[in-house]
């Protein structure tokens, strides 16, 4: 699983107009100090995927979180935009592992006004299929 989160965070710094557009991207919870907007990334799900008679698969389910303070939903819509132009349909190159897809399946855009401040929050769903051992190779003795 380190090697899809370092593939995810490579891809976010690879593209520096989503990059730019917020303070940090991090993984599980955003740090203590973070301003807005940022983005918060997780796994909420992951199994063992067996298809095609290959039993090493991962289907995992990742939800970025993308949170902005602003008084309106423009700049969490921006930023909604520039994630999926990144991430979906992507290809992320990892050590030992092969991406076979990673399509979105859901979004939700929430409003939390309970605060002293507006807060949006849009969580954005993906389904991802991994092919855990691509490079595994079983050598048969005579």
């Amino acid at each position: 699983m380190l090697q899809l989160f370092n593939a995810i965070q490579v891809k976010f710094d690879g593209h520096t107009d989503l990059s730019n557009s917020v303070t940090e991207l991090s993984l599980f919870r955003a740090s203590r100090d973070a301003s807005y907007p940022y983005i918060v990334y997780f796994p909420h799900s992951g199994s063992p995927h067996f298809a095609l008679g290959v039993d090493d698969m991962e289907k995992v389910y990742i939800q970025f979180s993308i949170f902005s303070s602003t008084s309106d939903y423009y700049e969490v819509m921006h930023i909604y935009e520039l994630l999926t132009s990144v991430f979906d349909n992507c290809d992320m190159p990892m050590d030992d592992w092969n991406l076979i897809y990673m399509h979105r399946i859901s979004n939700f855009l929430a409003q939390d006004d309970s605060g002293k401040k507006v807060i949006w929050h849009y969580m954005v769903d993906y389904e991802l299929d991994i092919d855990a051992h691509p490079y595994l190779t079983t050598t048969v003795s005579p």
